[in-house]
């Protein structure tokens, strides 16, 4: 046994690197910038999320993500192969976790590892080694898999209290990482029916402590952190029918899917306007309806325990966050983030690996063999064409637009990049893009003024900046611009008053010091 496991580790080891070697140089992008590189605010109390205030603005509350970044910032700094390196580590606990896990509940090492090996070279899992600035997503999934192996072998009668406690600890780290583990119980009760065979009274029984846990928890995320505020109330405020909403989210769903099962245009985030046509509308509910009868039929007919109907019901308890999830940015659209669905997407890999299982016996050794060594390559040589897509902003963004066109943060991060690059002339360009649409939040117009500053465009450069400034006037860096425009109008007034508010809003503006002493110089100057 133990030279099983080591053979296991090995395996894996082997299988991780193989399908994220090439990622490990990958330099930083898009919100990596703002939240570790050039985050002033990464060691303070109110970024960790630490201080509880009922009236402070957040759409979420993921405090063990902010610790994690800091923690990494603190041993790598600008450094990102110790990002991916960490990323990796954590990626491949979990793949070592999620095979304990289903040995222990399928009771079938050949279907856990099977499982296991799809979960770790399948593309739509990239973003856990990729995305620098997230390696919470990693510890999501090792802490949710360590939760139900406690939990689970608290329902079997061993050490009860002790697992349950620890099962408990670790479902809260899970959720202290993404809201969408709020799922957690059924997950867990999906595997105490369908695998486990347990009757509802005993379901109920195991279900009271974690039940009760996420009851806290929405108590707390209901009173602080305005989640009403934020996402409960603008989504009820959506200019759209219940009836068009659904058949978005049948869109949404059915787009994850497809990546699931042909790997092809995996993004961040995609989006997707409200289906307004009445037949369309008809079609995707219709869909919809028929799966979920469906599914319910085959729960009807075949008998308990399945594997089979234990994995679908984790893919489609994954879909249920989404429905609140995909409304939770609405200024963006209505939109779906591949990593929302990471643990569901677990249940997809286990069917695939059924499927190979019940044909081993039907084919000779050396097609099944070829079959699984085959898809596993092509599940491999797709995340390494996604992580060479990763490693430069501008390469990633485009790729993005080519997946969809208009969402906002493919357009604002190619934007940020050109600028960044002082390709002036196709940063406005893409900012400009955003502004058309009606998005135009102050960072983009912000940044769509410094690149008409940057082309000497004073006049269209002061519109955009005075346009920022309505939406967010604390922004120093645009009264800093400002203030450089009116020094150049010779208007000394208004540049001074510009360079003041920017030192007061950061007083590490050194040049604004100096201008203001310009300022004061040629005011002399005249006054003789």
């Amino acid at each position: 046994m133990p030279d099983k496991n080591l053979f296991i580790a090995l395996l894996f080891a082997g299988l991780c690197f193989l399908t994220y070697g090439n990622s490990l140089h990958n330099d930083f992008l898009m919100d990596d910038y703002p939240m570790l590189i050039k985050n002033l605010q990464i060691g303070d109390p109110s970024f960790l999320q630490l201080n509880i205030d009922a009236h402070q603005p957040q759409k979420y509350f993921r405090p063990l993500c902010h610790i994690l970044n800091l923690v990494t910032y603190s041993l790598f700094g600008e450094n990102p192969a110790g990002y991916h390196i960490f990323n990796l580590g954590l990626f491949y606990l979990a793949c070592l976790l999620l095979y304990e896990l289903l040995a222990i509940i399928l009771k079938s090492k050949e279907t856990a590892l099977l499982t296991s090996l799809f979960f770790c070279t399948h593309p739509i899992n990239g973003v856990l080694v990729n995305y620098k600035n997230a390696p919470s997503y990693a510890l999501l999934v090792v802490a949710a898999i360590l939760a139900l192996i406690h939990f689970v072998k608290a329902s079997r009668g061993h050490d009860a209290p002790l697992n349950r406690g620890l099962g408990l600890v670790w479902m809260i780290v899970a959720l202290l990482c993404h809201e969408l583990v709020i799922a957690f119980p059924l997950y867990l009760a999906s595997i105490l029916w369908f695998l486990e065979n347990k009757r509802v009274k005993d379901i109920a029984k195991e279900l009271a402590l974690p039940v009760a846990a996420m009851a806290a928890y929405l108590f707390f995320r209901t009173t602080y952190f305005s989640l009403n505020t934020n996402v409960i109330s603008p989504a009820l405020r959506g200019d759209f029918h219940f009836f068009s909403f659904l058949a978005t989210y049948a869109k949404l769903i059915g787009w994850y899917a497809a990546k699931l099962v042909s790997p092809e245009g995996i993004v961040l985030i995609w989006h997707t306007p409200v289906v307004q046509n009445s037949l369309a509308a008809w079609g995707l509910n219709l869909s919809l309806a028929t799966s979920l009868a469906g599914v319910v039929w085959l729960g009807i007919k075949y008998p308990r325990p399945n594997p089979a109907l234990f994995a679908i019901s984790w893919i489609l308890i994954g879909f249920l966050p989404v429905v609140p999830a995909c409304l939770s940015r609405l200024e963006f659209g209505i939109i779906i983030e591949p990593h929302w669905l990471i643990f569901s997407s677990i249940g997809y890999f286990l069917l695939l690996a059924i499927v190979f299982s019940r044909l081993k016996n039907r084919v000779s050794k050396r097609i099944w063999y070829s079959a699984i060594s085959a898809l596993l390559l092509f599940y491999v040589f797709s995340s390494r064409h996604y992580n060479y897509l990763w490693g430069d902003q501008i390469r990633y963004c485009r790729y993005w637009l080519t997946v969809s066109p208009d969402h906002y943060w493919p357009n604002f991060w190619l934007g940020y990049a050109y600028l960044e690059d002082k390709n002036y002339q196709e940063a406005r360009r893409y900012f400009k893009k955003i502004v058309e649409t009606g998005k135009g939040d102050y960072e983009t117009l912000g940044n769509l003024g410094l690149s008409e500053y940057r082309l000497g465009n004073f006049a269209a450069a002061l519109d955009y900046f005075k346009r920022s400034l309505a939406l967010n006037p604390n922004s120093a860096d645009t009264h800093y611009y400002m203030g450089n425009i009116y020094l150049k109008s010779q208007m000394f007034k208004e540049a001074e008053d510009a360079f003041t508010r920017a030192i007061k809003l950061d007083p590490s503006l050194v040049d604004s010091r100096r201008k203001l002493a310009v300022i004061s110089e040629i005011q002399d100057r005249i006054k003789k």
